[in-house]
């Protein structure tokens, strides 16, 4: 897999804004995608057989392994939506740096609503910061 910070910056240099009428939508391509055509980390993910995991695990990327459960899915389902829940969604690396996350709980009268909270470790807050949580068809999925 490529350089994070080399992906990251290209995210940033290759940022443009869209009106469509009047929804603005940003897109942002990586270094090595060619507009209009399927990121190469795509194409590579779904080209992932069942036979990598069980003979090459060792050529694969610790994301992949990681993910398993989502590229591959189990045999065993309740039901449809379990089968989608299960697949879908994505462990990604934490590359952040210096930055402390715990998971609360605030009470509510209709149950407790849970957050993450990230804080600084260090005193300095001139840092920049940017929190990307796909909703996930707000049915599955994991930040």
């Amino acid at each position: 897999m490529e350089n994070y910070n080399l992906l990251l910056k290209s995210l940033s240099d290759n940022a443009k804004t869209i009106n469509k009428s009047g929804l603005c939508v940003e897109i942002r391509n990586c270094y090595d995608r060619e507009e209009g055509m399927r990121d190469n980390r795509c194409i590579y993910a779904s080209s992932v057989t069942r036979d990598d995991f069980k003979f090459n695990k060792d050529k694969l990327h610790p994301e992949f392994l990681a993910n398993e459960i989502h590229l591959l899915g189990t045999e065993i389902y309740t039901s449809e939506l379990d089968r989608l829940r299960q697949t879908f969604g994505w462990i990604s690396t934490d590359k952040s740096i210096g930055i402390q996350t715990s998971y609360q709980e605030i009470p509510y009268k209709y149950g407790d609503v849970g957050f993450y909270k990230y804080e600084l470790v260090s005193d300095n807050t001139d840092r920049p910061c940017m929190i990307f949580i796909h909703g996930g068809g707000f049915f599955a999925g994991s930040v």
